[in-house]
């Protein structure tokens, strides 16, 4: 058996029934239909059986169980090992995005599942394929985003982003050592004339910021934390690879092969802090992916 974390308490759900909390944050299963799934076993209280009525606690992490391998569907909702939600109320959903997904699609990916598409059904509809999303992951990165579930929440959200009030904070594996611990980039960035599909640094670009400090240092390359004061597409990986410290793994930016067993630009959203509309200042992170974590491992420091 494995499972998926739905959410942790925290907010108006501490105190509340089991049943009642998580019909109110998944609306595509009523609460009758939830009482069923944890009455079978199928939902756990900090890894231990639930029972509907339970009164949840500060902190308390809920988990649904799944079966002989196979997905568990909550309405037209399929909740996969993929995806795992950090957090959920009525406005936002927070999840923790797996590499190799894409946000929304994109002319050339038409036809690929998404993350969008994924939780469409608890999200407001606007008639677009991009419902809900307010800022973006590149398919290859994986780490925290946040979905809004309703207009006024997309609105709320897209206005932070734009004041510049969001923290977002990355991990990148970069080639070579830099030369500079910390340091704060400031090169404006457009898309560029030749390759359509690349950014690049030019004068007439939009305003883009990156600050960074090196984490630990290795024989080849240097692991650093990352901080984005603006969120221009492929900003990380345009501003480290102009200093000639490319992402490793970054097929794109980069002129080096990616060093096995990485498949992937190694790139993780680690955490995310914003105002939740109606709500608080809340911080949400995701710890870095087993693939990215076993190639660190295996490097000498």
């Amino acid at each position: 058996m494995a499972d998926k974390i739905l959410m942790r308490a925290e907010g108006d759900c501490v105190g509340q029934r089991l049943d009642a909390v998580l019909a109110k944050m998944f609306l595509e299963k009523s609460r009758q239909g939830w009482h069923e799934l944890i009455g079978a076993g199928q939902v756990c209280v900090n890894s231990e059986p639930a029972k509907p009525s339970q009164k949840l606690r500060q902190g308390d992490e809920i988990t649904l169980i799944e079966a002989r391998g196979a997905n568990v569907e909550i309405g037209s909702l399929q909740i996969t090992k993929a995806i795992t939600v950090l957090y959920q109320d009525e406005m936002v959903i927070v999840v923790d995005k797996p590499a190799g997904v894409l946000v929304h699609p994109t002319d050339k990916d038409e036809d690929q599942p998404t993350l969008a598409l994924h939780f469409a059904s608890l999200i407001e509809q606007d008639g677009t394929t991009r419902a809900g999303v307010v800022h973006r992951l590149d398919k290859d990165t994986s780490g925290v985003m946040v979905l809004a579930r309703t207009r006024e929440a997309a609105e709320d959200l897209r206005a932070q982003f734009k004041a510049r009030s969001v923290a977002k904070s990355y991990q990148a594996l970069v080639w070579g050592k830099m030369a500079d611990k910390r340091a704060r980039i400031e090169l404006p960035m457009a898309r560029s004339r030749s390759v359509p599909t690349k950014m690049s640094i030019t004068p007439e670009g939009k305003p883009a910021t990156t600050e960074y400090e090196v984490i630990t240092e290795y024989e080849a390359y240097s692991l650093l934390s990352v901080r984005i004061l603006t969120g221009r597409m492929h900003q990380i990986r345009v501003h480290l690879a102009y200093l000639g410290h490319p992402v490793v793994g970054d097929e794109l930016y980069s002129k080096q092969p990616t060093p096995p067993p990485l498949t992937r630009q190694f790139l993780h959203a680690q955490s995310l802090a914003f105002t939740v509309p109606g709500g608080g200042r809340k911080s949400f992170s995701a710890p870095l992916p087993a693939d990215l974590q076993v190639f660190l491992e295996g490097l000498d420091a």
